[in-house]
């Protein structure tokens, strides 16, 4: 009796040792869920749950920053700074602008077609350099500037509409526009600037308007230009139909003090009479019009080194050859190279 007791209390003793360390087993095995434990699961899951543009997490919020409206990314202070898309074929330039920048349009080769608002004052320096495609522009009412080479090289452009308000038109604003066939001038422009339609080889006519006193090198190489008026006013012609072959006829104002350098240099002139206010003539200003009858004054008191070189026919009053000091033979040999030359009495 005494062994079966003793016998039944080792076994009480060995199954809560067993039990005891299965105990400290288990919780040696299991970690402890922690406070950043906790905050670290939180994290996963509200990275996951993201809505719209914002994304959350346990410590704060990031919100992702949206594009710009495109007006607002391309109007500064109302001067527009030219579309983002360089590849656009028709644009309107945002309700707003008072300045299209410079080089706005530049590298936009493939625009065709571009809407200018009202309330656009300024158009800068090649604010459309060498957009080739485009064919029409037409400035609103309000402009009043078109800055240098503007629109030069836009080589598929056919027709411009200038508003009356523009009062100045840079050097070279429209050179190289080899499609442009017309072009409606303001009344009261002030300013042309040197070669503004420098190589417009398609432009057939033009007029000049009042209130311009001196003509660069305008409309040299204009190859098609057979027509146009100068106006009473202007003073000085420099260089200014250098290369239009057909041009046959031209009327000179009154008002012309100088015909400078190849001014109608490889022209297509055949009748010309030179008034009395005229009284200089500078280098090759006739030079190789071959089909040209000129007609020189009397006023004239300095003729340029082959003036009149290649004309067909000259004819020289006597009081010219007198007043430069010079003969009938010298008068050839200087200024015609050979040209047949005839005195007036």
């Amino acid at each position: 009796m005494k062994n079966k007791i003793i016998i039944v209390l080792l076994c009480t003793v060995l199954v809560s040792g067993m039990v005891a360390c299965r105990s400290e087993q288990s919780n040696t095995e299991t970690p402890a869920v922690t406070e950043e434990t906790v905050t670290t699961q939180k994290q996963e899951e509200d990275i996951k749950e993201t809505s719209g543009n914002t994304v959350s997490n346990s410590n704060k919020e990031v919100t992702e920053e949206k594009p710009k409206d495109q007006k607002e990314s391309l109007l500064e202070d109302n001067v527009f700074q030219g579309p983002k898309d360089k590849t656009v074929i028709t644009f309107n330039i945002p309700e707003g602008t008072t300045i299209i920048n410079a080089n706005a349009f530049e590298g936009c080769y493939d625009l065709k077609e571009v809407t200018i608002p009202s309330g656009v004052k300024e158009i800068r320096d090649v604010a459309f350099l060498n957009n080739s495609s485009l064919e029409e522009i037409i400035i609103p009412d309000g402009c009043e500037k078109i800055g240098l080479m503007a629109f030069a090289g836009c080589t598929s452009l056919t027709n411009v509409v200038l508003p009356e308000s523009v009062k100045e038109i840079d050097d070279q604003a429209f050179a190289g526009c080899i499609s442009l066939k017309s072009i409606t001038m303001p009344k009261e422009i002030t300013v042309l600037g040197d070669a503004c339609f420098h190589e417009c080889h398609s432009l057939t006519s033009i007029n000049i308007p009042s209130g311009i006193d001196r003509i660069g090198q305008m409309f040299d190489y204009c190859y098609d230009l057979s027509e146009i008026k100068i106006p009473e006013g202007v003073t000085t012609l420099n260089g200014t139909f250098y290369g239009c072959s057909s041009l046959k006829h031209i009327d000179l104002p009154n008002s012309l003090k100088t015909i400078g350098d190849n001014t109608f240099a490889e022209t297509g002139l055949e009748e010309l009479s030179i008034s009395d206010g005229v009284n200089n003539i500078g280098d090759w200003a006739f030079s190789n019009c071959q089909n040209l009858n000129i007609t020189l004054s009397g006023s004239i008191s300095n003729i340029g080194n082959a003036a009149f070189f290649g004309c067909k026919k000259i004819f020289v009053p006597k009081a010219l050859l007198d007043s430069l000091y010079i003969d009938k033979e010298t008068f050839v040999e200087i200024y015609t190279n050979g040209a047949d030359v005839e005195i007036l009495d």
